[in-house]
């Protein structure tokens, strides 16, 4: 049996490995989120304030990214 991967599968590795990442950070950011929530003692502290998100172009720069590294290493 062969150990070669093709190209589909490194993608699909590739957009896995990149929401995982953008997971990671998007818990980060939420954790400061809800930091700011709980210091905030009046209601105008919150003036602007949004919860975080990951949006598909978040994913996507993520795996442009790997993808590139993989493509150039």
């Amino acid at each position: 049996m062969s150990d070669k991967v093709n190209g589909y599968q490194i993608r699909t590795d590739i957009l896995h490995l990149a929401s995982r990442i953008a997971e990671s950070q998007n818990h980060s950011k939420i954790r400061f989120f809800e930091a700011k929530l709980n210091l905030a003692r009046n209601i105008s502290d919150l003036e602007g304030l949004e919860p975080p998100e990951i949006s598909p172009d978040d994913l996507i720069k993520i795996a442009e990214k790997l993808n590139h590294f993989v493509q150039t290493k």
